[in-house]
């Protein structure tokens, strides 16, 4: 039981290493943030991007909206008796309602 437990250690101590040695690795690559702001160019390039992102994120698709449609309801009043006339104001006009 004690190997086993000793093996899992060893195991999750390796991944644990593994996974903080790559985010190093990209951290790393990253430009800090007081880098960034000494430096006019690349302070242009990274504003640049973020107003990128954002008027991609204002462009994005939006569901158009929803025309109202007019409901003619004095015109329609269902009833159990209708006179010809009544149906046909109740009836859409070229398949539209």
């Amino acid at each position: 039981m004690e190997l086993t437990g000793r093996i899992f250690l060893a195991v999750v101590a390796g991944l644990l290493a593994s996974f903080l040695m790559y985010n190093a690795a990209r951290a790393a690559d990253l430009a800090s943030a007081a880098e960034v702001a000494n430096d006019a160019s690349m302070f242009a390039k990274v504003r640049a991007e973020i107003q990128r992102r954002n008027e991609a994120r204002e462009a994005a698709v939006r569901p158009a909206p929803r025309e109202k449609t007019v409901a003619v309801a004095a015109a329609c009043v269902i009833k159990p008796v209708m006179t010809d006339a009544e149906i046909a104001a109740c009836r859409p006009e070229n398949g539209k309602r």
